[in-house]
């Protein structure tokens, strides 16, 4: 009976090596769970940095609230070209800003019966500081 209690002691062996394998095994399955988990968790805020970082890249005068001096130089020299093409492909006259050469001009008038007329004239010059005196007979027209 010695051989069948042998056999049996083996196979007792074999079965506690196994658990006791299973047992280390299933805590190191534990560790690398818990590891990647961390894992996922730097994932997600890394990808939402790389997002705002991407989205910050991506603005310029155009699409936020900066003022176009602080576009890098590239980015003005391609809106430079864009806002040229556009016109080029309108096929409008290039016209400078403001009034045009030839175009009514528009403004206050004087008027020819004036309510009050008041003379401004100064005491001295400005250049020598030399009294100019208080001569009023020799007043002229206005200067329209």
């Amino acid at each position: 009976m010695e051989s069948g209690d042998d056999a049996t002691n083996t196979a007792l062996a074999s079965v506690l090596h196994y658990e006791r394998r299973i047992a280390e095994l299933e805590a190191i399955v534990v560790a690398q769970a818990e590891t990647i988990e961390a894992q996922r968790l730097v994932i997600e805020r890394l990808e939402a940095k790389v997002a705002e970082l991407e989205r910050r890249l991506g603005q310029n005068s155009g699409n936020s609230g900066t003022p176009p001096s602080r576009d890098p130089a590239g980015e003005r020299q391609r809106q430079a070209e864009q806002r040229q093409r556009r016109s080029e492909q309108s096929g409008a006259p290039k016209q400078r800003r403001g009034k045009q050469r030839g175009a009514r001009g528009t403004g206050v008038e004087m008027s020819a019966n004036p309510d009050e007329i008041v003379d401004h004239r100064p005491e001295r010059c400005e250049g020598c500081g030399a009294e100019l005196g208080g001569d009023t007979t020799t007043a002229s027209a206005p200067v329209r």
